[in-house]
């Protein structure tokens, strides 16, 4: 289903939602006769279809064009410690079907896709017209095979193919990303919905997650993933020489001191609750919910821990933004919403090492969508279905 010369008129309708004929016109530059012959050989081929719009200024209501949610599903899987998700979704992003998967990463993915293929198969009726799957992993994705390389918060998934585990038992086209890459296609999505920001902006999009911290960049309204693939891996930037083994074989990297495991082995080895009287209470470092409810109620040492780990990361992210000029910085993850001192300490870490010039309207914020690796998921194989020019 992959198109050419109509790949304009679908990305505005992808990006935007409905959109009347004008503004279609004006969005593409299109020719009123070209943009109405490309109109009619989509809705020919139901791609797109026309809609009466609600609202009226007292004459006919106005039409809309928008994309035909009747054309087929999209399989859309985010892998998550504990909490990955899988969603059966239309054209016109409508949810139909989701499922939460409480196993954990180190179940391995074939124990996990099981899982997914058995819930799609219930899922989709006969009818049903399933034309692409995504997948969402934290780790580095070779975007030319679709396979982890060197996944540090994933032992044992080196080399497995999601490609070949699903080709098994569906015959559609299958895409793989970084979750990081997909929470900002994600965002990038419910921005445009909102139609808050202009094409040109540049994002970097922050995800600290239970397992390590990675980012999704934004540039003039596109993923960039590099030219492997690897772009966004800024848990490995060196913060500390000489510091700690990373598990991914250097020293001294950003996930040694400011991602949530090093930060949860740090406050195990600490105590609370010291009062006089008082026996100490350890830590656990089982869960992140435990360090979370500590850190929210006001714990000395958990916001203290939160605090350096939120300027580290913010002061990584200011070399980042001395490089890259973005407009703004969207965080977002579990480990995002720890403790309400850690996007506080992002921003001072950031406007810390980022040139004046280059900060002054830069922005950083907390990522808004729902499910936003889900909905990037689903972008990205819009985007590689229907118009694939748009990728990098």
């Amino acid at each position: 289903m992959i198109l050419g010369v109509e790949g304009p008129i679908l990305e505005r309708l992808m990006w935007r939602g409905p959109q009347t004929r004008r503004s279609l016109a004006l969005a593409t530059e299109l020719p009123r006769q070209t943009l109405s012959r490309l109109l009619s050989d989509l809705e020919k081929r139901r791609i797109v279809e026309s809609v009466k719009g609600d609202e009226s200024s007292g004459g006919r209501k106005p039409a809309f064009v928008r994309i035909n949610p009747g054309i087929g599903l999209f399989l859309a899987v985010n892998f998550a410690d504990g909490n990955s998700m899988v969603a059966l979704v239309d054209t016109a992003f409508r949810f139909q079907a989701v499922e939460s998967i409480p196993l954990l990463l180190r179940d391995g993915p074939a124990k996990i896709l099981a899982e997914v293929t058995k819930w799609a198969k219930r899922a989709l009726t006969r009818k049903a017209n399933l034309l692409g799957i995504a997948v969402s992993v934290p780790g580095p994705v070779d975007k030319r095979t679709g396979l982890l390389v060197h996944p540090p918060a994933l032992s044992g998934w080196e080399g497995f193919s999601f490609v070949d585990f699903f080709r098994e038992s569906f015959d559609v086209p299958i895409f793989v990303d970084n979750d990081a890459n997909m929470m900002a296609l994600g965002e990038l999505w419910v921005s445009r919905q909102a139609a808050e920001y202009p094409w040109n902006e540049c994002w970097v999009v922050v995800k600290l997650s239970a397992n390590g911290i990675g980012a999704g960049i934004i540039s003039e309204g596109r993923l960039y993933s590099g030219s492997a693939g690897g772009a966004g891996e800024i848990g490995h930037i060196q913060v500390v020489p000489d510091g700690l083994r990373c598990r991914c074989g250097l020293r001294g990297c950003l996930e040694t001191v400011a991602a949530a495991p090093a930060i949860l082995e740090q406050a195990q080895k600490s105590t609370t609750g010291r009062r006089r009287g008082a026996a100490a209470k350890p830590y656990s470092a089982k869960k992140l919910r435990e360090f979370a409810r500590e850190a929210l109620a006001g714990d000395e040492i958990a916001n203290s821990l939160i605090q350096k780990a939120g300027t580290h990361i913010g002061e990584v992210l200011g070399i980042l933004v001395n490089v890259l000029n973005p407009t703004r910085i969207l965080i977002g993850g579990d480990f995002a919403t720890v403790g309400p001192t850690m996007l506080a300490s992002i921003r001072q870490g950031v406007f810390a090492r980022a040139l004046p010039l280059i900060s002054r309207q830069l922005a950083v914020e907390p990522c808004r969508g729902s499910n936003p690796e889900i909905l990037g998921c689903l972008a990205s194989m819009f985007i590689r279905l229907f118009y694939p020019s748009l990728t990098s």
